[in-house]
């Protein structure tokens, strides 16, 4: 009995240890700091499961992609409106943070209260990001940009009205370009949900996490992440984001 006891053990010993250092890849478009934002969140609900994470950065089109395919284990979160085109990808069912849609522009004070109030505009979105597309599709039209600084600098001289993006990631792109005459316009279009995304092959991972993301809701745990994510992001003189790209 001793030594059977002693063989139980040593069994959970070893499977916990190789538990505490499993290790999942996700990736996650590109230098968007509202990704940093859901990772905070993601990352605590992983570590109660003594799962570390890492990501790989990719443009916001390719990056879905990528996970679909079965090249990461997921995609760090996105907005569920995209979900019926990747069916390999299953939606955590918590929402672990929220995008603000919002507008800003350097020539007009006020703005469409809805995307359908574009139809007179000319606006700028990131390729690849889902909600902005979907949203700018009632503009008079439309231009799609790779690069966040290069659109808001096409703003700041007026050539486009208006740019659809998610608040925070604009707010601290600004705030490294500074261009003073581009404003945030209140109140934000929309305030859509965010959810992780796991590949099929993760099943089970989905309804552990969903789960722990409930209790994390529930508890305040994941709105104070959320907070204090998005204060040390714009407060920090040089913000460190975690998709950032290697290009």
């Amino acid at each position: 009995m001793p030594t059977k006891l002693w063989l139980l053990g040593a069994t959970l010993l070893l499977t916990a240890g190789a538990t505490s250092s499993r290790a999942l890849v996700f990736a996650c478009p590109e230098n968007l700091p509202i990704i940093t934002v859901g990772s905070k969140v993601i990352e605590r609900a992983y570590a109660k499961l003594g799962i570390t994470l890492s990501y790989k950065a990719l443009p916001a089109k390719r990056s879905i992609q990528y996970a679909n395919d079965g090249k990461a284990d997921g995609e760090l979160f996105r907005v569920a409106s995209f979900a019926p085109d990747y069916a390999n990808l299953i939606k955590v069912p918590v929402a672990i943070s929220y995008l603000e849609q919002t507008l800003f522009s350097a020539t007009h004070e006020q703005a469409p209260s809805t995307c359908r109030g574009l139809s007179e505009y000319r606006v700028g979105v990131i390729r690849g990001v889902k909600h902005a597309e979907t949203c700018a599709q009632h503009a008079k039209e439309v231009i799609l940009y790779n690069d966040m600084s290069q659109m808001m600098k096409v703003l700041s001289t007026g050539r486009i009205d208006f740019v659809i993006s998610g608040k925070v990631t604009a707010l601290l792109r600004l705030k490294t370009l500074e261009l003073s005459n581009i404003r945030v316009l209140e109140p934000p279009l929309s305030q859509a949900p965010l959810y992780h995304y796991l590949h099929i092959k993760h099943q089970d991972l989905a309804n552990q996490l969903g789960g722990i993301f409930l209790e994390m809701h529930n508890s305040g745990e994941l709105i104070k992440l959320r907070e204090e994510a998005v204060r040390e992001l714009l407060e920090a003189p040089a913000p460190k984001m975690i998709c950032v790209s290697s290009r």
